[in-house]
């Protein structure tokens, strides 16, 4: 519990820090100058020219940035649906799987909740063997100041909220929930979107107050009269929601993204184990429960996002999640003894190709093993014990339709 509050506590510092310039403050401003519809102009003064291109070139900016905003900040869904089946006169055996996911935000925080379930129909009875509900946020702890050299893109932190459980594994509930952060490299080389998305802003111009006067900057810089009023701090946060929007733009579209996930994670566990064993010289099924457990874990995962072109994405997520303190689980009954490496990986990897703006097929492999599942010995008739262990891998693979909303 200790663990989780100073997770929170870490996650609302993380957000006060970041929020000098909010969303709340660019829509002040847009409203502002949105709301203005009138302005007094001499046509025979000098800078009338000047005057009347910055009202312009602002409002086009401001419609610009604004786009990017009610764009970026809506809810954005997805849901994905396969199936597959096998039938004949005495059995039948068909696997249904369905997903969804909404996501809100990209620079600097992003929201996702994702759930996937997997079910075997055998002869009309369901069996769910495979679901996923994993609620995460992730969020920049460093946000440059505006026109800096570094981004901050490199550095990500995350806290999640995630329930598990997988039949074939004999994983009946796991509740995991943690965080910790993520050290990115993102390719300055973009889709052909993202460099879209780029010219369109590099060819408005930026601004700044100089006492009463308005500094306008494209490839050459001059003053105009502040006819729009705007203060210092009204540019400032026009220009850092221009900066977010190049930041926002590197993340989604960059070709190349390689990650390293470091974090910790509470995980409460109920499992059974279940085996074929020699059990008294016969062959015999074996299937029992044991006592929900509890444990600190750390997990690391690299990572790997390739989109060679808009519309084709590859990715590559291994979770690799180890005990903190004692690296191994021991099992010991009557003097004997069952020692293993604690780790468990889960292995995601999919490639998706967009057929339409909101269609696109996914083609996806997961491979989830556990070095040490649970164990007993099971005692036989001459006082000798065999070992019963859970299974240790679980494949799954497929090609899904996935649909936005």
């Amino acid at each position: 519990m200790k663990f989780l509050k100073l997770f929170i506590v870490f996650f609302i510092c993380s957000l006060t820090l970041q929020a000098q310039y909010t969303d709340n403050d660019f829509s002040r401003v847009y409203n502002k100058i949105n709301s203005q519809k009138i302005y007094q102009l001499d046509r025979s003064a000098d800078n009338y020219f000047k005057d009347s291109i910055e009202i312009v070139e602002i409002s086009q900016l401001l419609q610009f940035l604004n786009s990017f905003m009610n764009q970026e900040l809506k809810l954005n869904g997805r849901g994905s649906f396969n199936f597959g089946g096998n039938e004949s006169d005495l059995n039948s055996l068909f696997r249904v799987g369905v997903g969804a996911s909404i996501d809100k935000g990209l620079y600097p925080f992003e929201l996702d909740f994702s759930t996937g379930i997997q079910t075997i129909i055998q002869n009309g009875v369901f069996q769910e063997n495979l679901s996923d509900i994993d609620i995460s946020v992730d969020f920049h702890p460093i946000v440059p100041k505006i026109d800096a050299k570094n981004d901050g893109l490199w550095l990500e932190n995350y806290v999640f909220i995630k329930r598990f459980n997988d039949a074939f594994l004999g994983i009946e509930q796991r509740y995991e929930v943690g965080g910790g952060f993520t050290f990115n490299f993102f390719n300055s080389k973009l889709t052909k979107a993202g460099n879209e998305n780029e010219t369109a802003l590099n060819s408005k111009p930026t601004y700044n107050v100089y006492g009463e006067d308005l500094i306008r900057c494209l490839e050459t810089c001059f003053k105009t009269k502040n006819i729009l009023s705007l203060t210092s701090t009204e540019t400032e946060t026009i220009s850092y929601t221009r900066e977010r929007y190049l930041r926002a733009n590197k993340k989604k579209y960059s070709k190349l993204r390689l990650a390293m996930l470091v974090g910790l994670h509470y995980e409460i566990e109920k499992a059974q184990a279940q085996n074929i064993v020699r059990l008294n010289g016969r062959d015999t099924l074996l299937q029992q429960s044991f006592d929900a457990t509890n444990l600190l874990r750390w997990q690391i995962r690299p990572t790997i996002k390739w989109q060679p072109k808009d519309g084709y994405t590859f990715r590559l997520y291994p979770y690799l999640k180890l005990p903190l303190g004692n690296m191994y689980d021991t099992v010991v009954e009557d003097g004997n003894v069952d020692k293993r490496f604690d780790y468990f990986l889960d292995l995601h990897s999919s490639f998706d190709i967009a057929v339409e703006k909101n269609f696109s097929i996914r083609i996806f492999y997961r491979l989830l093993y556990d070095n040490a599942p649970k164990r007993a010995f099971i005692k036989q008739e001459d006082a000798t014990y065999v070992l019963l262990e859970g299974q240790t891998k679980h494949s799954a693979f497929g090609v899904s339709l996935n649909f936005g909303f």
